[in-house]
């Protein structure tokens, strides 16, 4: 067996070929969950996406999400793993601002056509660790500030514990790639167990909420409201003789 950097054309070596797919219950179940994964990771950057351009694509969100499962379809019936539309290629977007479609479409193209010569993968690979997760490192920070961003245009009121428990629950446990393990073979980990949690624990929340959470929770205008009544501090007034006014304040 051989890596990418000695592959030679129909050597007995290399390690890739052809062979008829196989399915097996343990294997389907290890896949679930990075299946769930991939669903509210694509969500998610279609959400991004539309923060960025200043566009709404909600209504693509439904075609999105299938064409990255077809892809996936594609990818794993040729051996390979399921496929995403990747926060790299969002963090460059959002550092880049190239947000035409064509640029990205031509981008695939070059990629698919290195990805056919192993030693330009061999070269990738040598790449220092520091530096690609120096790289990683700001654009997965670009895409949660982006998702910060979202939440914050759009008046989510994380003073409300109804939102504030299952994202509070959800992000820990996504980014601190928490697991549970319910058989040998079926684990759920990281995003896959995140997700499913913010969504479980805030319907749970929002059913067992007093009536005025809840109402909050759905309504961000009737979200958590800071008073500021000081004394004197809506004073408008242009008379020296205000005490207030000659103080300073």
């Amino acid at each position: 067996m051989s890596d990418d950097a000695t592959w030679k054309l129909g050597s007995a070596t290399n390690v890739v070929g052809l062979h008829l797919p196989t399915f097996h219950l343990a294997f389907i179940l290890v896949a679930l969950p990075v299946t769930i994964a991939l669903i509210a990771e694509n969500t998610g950057h279609v959400k991004a996406v539309a923060e960025m351009t200043g566009q709404p694509l909600d209504a693509e969100m439904g075609r999105a999400i299938t064409a990255d499962g077809l892809g996936s379809m594609i990818a794993t019936g040729v051996g390979a793993g399921p496929t995403t539309t990747y926060a790299e290629n969002i963090g460059v977007m959002a550092a880049t601002r190239v947000y035409s479609t064509a640029a990205y479409v031509v981008a695939a193209l070059v990629a698919i056509g290195f990805g056919f010569s192993p030693k330009f993968g061999a070269i990738i690979s040598a790449t220092p660790g520091g530096v690609l997760g120096g790289i990683t490192v700001v654009l997965y920070g670009m895409i949660g500030l982006l998702g910060a961003k979202i939440w914050k245009e759009n008046g989510v009121d994380f003073g409300n514990p109804v939102n504030l428990v299952p994202v509070a629950a959800g992000i820990i446990i996504g980014i601190g790639d928490v697991s549970l393990k319910f058989t040998d073979d079926f684990t759920l980990a990281g995003i896959a167990l995140g997700t499913i949690v913010t969504v479980a624990v805030y319907h749970l929340a929002h059913a067992l909420a007093p009536a005025h959470l809840k109402a909050s929770a759905q309504d961000p205008a009737g979200g958590t409201n800071l008073v500021l009544d000081a004394l004197g501090m809506y004073r408008d007034s242009d008379d020296q003789s205000d005490p207030l006014r000659r103080s300073g304040h």
